[in-house]
């Protein structure tokens, strides 16, 4: 920070040709020698009064330099939250002056600099090992209406992290519950390898919840998990049905008992059809829309499942499924930056 104070001014020839010396400088009046412009933090968690104390430069035309360093914490409202893992967070730290009735105009001399960027620095040279990492060509400092200076920062996630603990494993689990259309319904582990894969995907997303944030705000990482856990969902319902259909409709129909008296109740049914239709008047051929309806239940209920039909009802799930959830990833993955 650099301001010009006349009070300070002096003739070097009148100090032995001294042209700059220090006093002890604060923004606490009890521990300063020189005043100190009141510049602070507005959204601050830490105040710049808890930077280290420093002296101040002062030239013999009253120019004063003064510089400290340490850290400050700022409470900010982080943007760009939605595209969690692969978002860029932006932070504002706003200064101003903290007198009630402020009478001083700042000026910005310079913009931010930024360990590792320079000419002759590493460009991973703050970059290893941390969460962020700040991205200079999209931070910037302005000078605002009424002497507010805003200093924003914008924060690039380590994605790989979260890439390696949620996301791929969340799609390869997915991908792998498919698999249990390719199991017979009579081997007897189908159902259960697609609970266990299921509760893998649950485990995982408890597991993992403590890196997450927790915002009221829709993101990105939780549409894919939660459209993740649905369509394994889903694969576990087709897998309910299929054995639903193999024990109750199958089975009982494979007997020779239920062969023989299955073509009795056909034979039956169509000699019975028959006489119906002869006996019948031609005005009952129109049914209501009733009729129709209890016909057509009948005919779904009376639909007879094969082994056969049942395979060919897991090969299309087989190829619907996966490519329904790859067609969602890639929705998904495009509209990351409008999200």
């Amino acid at each position: 920070m650099t301001w010009n104070d006349e009070r300070l001014r002096w003739d070097p020839k009148e100090f032995g040709g001294c042209f700059h010396t220090q006093f002890r400088a604060s923004i606490d009046p009890e521990l300063t020698n020189i005043w100190v412009p009141p510049f602070d933090l507005l959204n601050r968690e830490t105040s710049l009064q808890d930077l280290p104390e420093a002296y101040g430069t002062v030239t013999s035309v009253g120019d004063v330099f003064w510089s400290r360093f340490g850290s400050v914490k700022a409470l900010c409202f982080f943007q760009g939250l939605e595209r969690f893992p692969f978002d860029e967070l932006r932070c504002s730290f706003d200064f101003a002056s903290t007198a009630a009735f402020p009478r001083i105009k700042y000026n910005l001399l310079g913009n931010l600099t930024f360990l590792g960027t320079g000419e002759d620095a590493s460009e991973d040279e703050i970059r290893k090992y941390q969460e962020y990492a700040v991205v200079p060509e999209k931070s910037s400092i302005e000078l605002e209406e009424g002497n507010l200076i805003r200093a924003t920062f914008v924060f690039k996630r380590a994605t790989r992290y979260y890439n390696l603990k949620i996301v791929i494993p969340t799609i390869l689990f997915t991908f792998l519950t498919f698999g249990s259309f390719l199991l017979d319904q009579r081997v007897g582990e189908r159902l259960g390898f697609g609970v266990s894969v299921l509760l893998v995907i649950v485990a995982q997303a408890i597991l993992t919840s403590d890196i997450l944030p927790v915002t009221r705000e829709r993101l990105w990482i939780d549409v894919l998990t939660q459209g993740s856990q649905y369509f394994s969902i889903l694969a576990v319902a087709e897998s309910l049905l299929v054995a639903y259909l193999h024990y109750i409709k199958v089975e009982p129909a494979e007997g020779m008992e239920g062969k023989s008296s299955r073509k009795r109740n056909d034979e039956e049914r169509e000699s019975f059809l028959e006489n119906k239709k002869e006996e019948a008047p031609r005005e009952e051929e129109e049914l209501d829309s009733t009729n129709d309806k209890e016909s057509l239940l009948s005919r779904i209920n009376n639909f007879h499942w094969t082994v056969e039909k049942i395979q060919v009802l897991d090969f299309w799930c087989f190829i619907l499924f996966p490519s329904f959830y790859g067609l969602f990833l890639i929705i998904l993955f495009t509209s990351l930056r409008n999200f």
